[in-house]
């Protein structure tokens, strides 16, 4: 039987994916006027959440491995992943990647705190 605990991590993860997945996307077609400071400094602000984004991505797949082994890690990862590209498509065509993009400065810091605080509440397997 699968934890409860384990289904939120895996909706949380889905969170955090596409919140940064957004953010990537309007970093990369975002249209930098270098005449007017206001785009430089979304762009940079984008690209820094991104990457800051992409090193907990890494350390939260390293902690759930840590804890729970790699297949059901490789599960959430890949499985969380495409199942975010499938949400993320329609919340871009029903509201816009530029409202999902600035939204995520919250949601992926947030669901990452998630899947941080629930990884630790995972029950432990018995030696």
């Amino acid at each position: 039987m699968i934890d409860p605990t384990q289904v939120l991590i895996f909706w949380a993860w889905v969170c955090y994916v596409m919140a940064l997945s957004a953010q990537r996307q309007e970093m990369f077609n975002l249209k930098v006027d270098h005449h007017d400071g206001r785009t430089m400094r979304l762009w940079l602000a984008l690209a820094a959440s991104v990457i800051v984004g992409g090193l907990v991505g890494f350390w939260l797949a390293y902690l759930y491995v840590s804890a729970v082994g790699v297949l059901p890690a490789l599960a959430l990862v890949i499985g969380g992943s495409l199942l975010a590209g499938l949400f993320a498509g329609g919340l871009y065509v029903w509201v816009g990647v530029s409202l999902v993009s600035r939204t995520g400065f919250i949601v992926w810091p947030v669901a990452a705190a998630c899947v941080y605080w629930l990884i630790h509440r995972l029950p432990v397997p018995p030696a």
